[in-house]
C-alpha cells in the first residue's frame, strides 16, 4: 500500500530522530559531509520555484478577470489578505510564546548575540511594497514586491488586449502549468529532504538539546493549529465558499513540508 506523502514526511521526521540518536555525535563528520548537503539541495529546490510559481499563477489569475476595475479590487484584496493574515500570525506567535515560553533550559552555543533590526514604520512597509527593480526583488525572493509587480503586469496585459495580450496570457498560463509539474516532482523528494535536514540536527545536538527543544516544537504546533483552525478555516468557508476539510486535504503536503523544514518557502 502506497503511503500518503504527508504520512511519508512525518515518518521521515520520526526516522531522522531515531537514526540520529542511534548514531550519536560521533557521526557528525560524515553526516555533515554527505547528508546535510542533500537537505540543503531540497530547500534550494523549493526556493527555486517560489518566484516563478507566484509570478505566473498571479498573472494568470489576474488576466482571467478580464476587467481592470475588477482586477483592481482583487489586487487590493490580495495585498490586504497577505498583510492581515501575516499580522494575525505574528500576534498568535507572540501569544503562544508568552504562554508556553519555549526554549527554557536550552542553551545553544553562539559567538555573539544577534543584532535585532528595528521594525519599519507602516509607511516604510508600503514604500517597500513597490519594487524599484522587479528582477532584483525576484532574485531576493521578496514576495510582496513580486505580488505587486504581478498585479501591475496582469493589468498591463489586460490593457493591451487583442492577439498580443492573448500571446502573453498563453505564455504565463503554460509557465504556471510547468511550475506546477516541477513542484510535484520536488514534492516526491520531500521525505528524503526532511530526513536529510533533521538528521544532522539530531546527531549534533543529541537528547540533551532535543528535549528542551520539544517545547519549541509544541509551541510552533499550537500556533500553527490555532492559525489554521481560526484563520484558514474561516477564510476557506466564508471567502472561498469551500469546505475547510477539502482545503486542508489539498494543502496538507505543503503545510507538512513547511512545518518539518521550518521554512516559509515550504
Amino acid at each position: 500500500m502506497k503511503l500518503n506523502l504527508s504520512v511519508q514526511i512525518f515518518a521521515s521526521l520520526v526516522l531522522s530522530v531515531v537514526v540520529g540518536l542511534v548514531l550519536g555525535d560521533g557521526a557528525i563528520g560524515p553526516v555533515k559531509t554527505w547528508v546535510a548537503p542533500v537537505g540543503t539541495m531540497f530547500i534550494n529546490l523549493i526556493k527555486m520555484m517560489i518566484v516563478p510559481v507566484v509570478l505566473c499563477s498571479l498573472v494568470v489569475g489576474m488576466t482571467s478577470m478580464g476587467d481592470l476595475k475588477k482586477l483592481g479590487r482583487i489586487g487590493m484584496k490580495t495585498v490586504g489578505f497577505y498583510m492581515v493574515t501575516t499580522a494575525i500570525a505574528i500576534v498568535i506567535g507572540f501569544a503562544v510564546a508568552s504562554v508556553v515560553q519555549p526554549g527554557i533550559g536550552m542553551a545553544l552555543p553562539g559567538e555573539a548575540a544577534p543584532k535585532v533590526k528595528e521594525a519599519p514604520t507602516i509607511m516604510q512597509v508600503f514604500v517597500n511594497m513597490i519594487p524599484t527593480n522587479p528582477i532584483a526583488s525576484m532574485a531576493k525572493a521578496d514576495i510582496l514586491p513580486v505580488i505587486i509587480f504581478s498585479l501591475f503586469l496582469g493589468a498591463g496585459i489586460i490593457s493591451v488586449g487583442g492577439s498580443r495580450s492573448k500571446l502573453l496570457i498563453n505564455l504565463f498560463d503554460a509557465g504556471a502549468e510547468v511550475c506546477y509539474k516541477i513542484i510535484a516532482m520536488i514534492m516526491r523528494l520531500a521525505p528524503i529532504g526532511v530526513f536529510c535536514l533533521l538528521l544532522p540536527v539530531v546527531v549534533q545536538n543529541g537528547p540533551k538539546v532535543l528535549l528542551p527543544l520539544l517545547s519549541v516544537i509544541i509551541a510552533m504546533a499550537i500556533g500553527c493549529t490555532i492559525h489554521a483552525v481560526c484563520v484558514y478555516s474561516s477564510v476557506a468557508a466564508v471567502v472561498g465558499h469551500m469546505s475547510p476539510v477539502r482545503f486542508f486535504r489539498g494543502m496538507a503536503e505543503a503545510m507538512v513540508i513547511a512545518f518539518t523544514t521550518c521554512s516559509s518557502a515550504g
